[in-house]
């Protein structure tokens, strides 16, 4: 994979969980307080350009260069894509 992070976000509702945004494509999120990844969510096809936390609600927003904006909400061990904007 391409290294490079393009963005980043700190939960608002939980200040130890991170995600970032990548060159390859993924959106990585991190428990900074345990210095761990805790996942990854892939479905982009290009570069991610923003990522961000929902303010009150558990769901995150992606922005992508493959023109696409997704919205992940939370499923058992992780976040599913709910909807994708083109």
């Amino acid at each position: 994979s391409m290294p490079g992070i393009t963005c980043l976000d700190i939960n608002p509702r939980d200040a130890k969980q991170t995600a970032t945004g990548g060159v390859d494509t993924n959106v990585v999120l991190f428990n900074r307080e345990a210095g761990k990844i805790v996942g990854t969510l892939s479905s982009h096809s290009k570069k991610i350009t923003a990522v961000l936390f929902h303010p009150s609600q558990d769901t995150i927003f992606s922005a992508s260069s493959d023109k696409t904006c997704k919205i992940w909400t939370p499923i058992e061990g992780g976040y599913k894509v709910a909807a994708t904007l083109k």
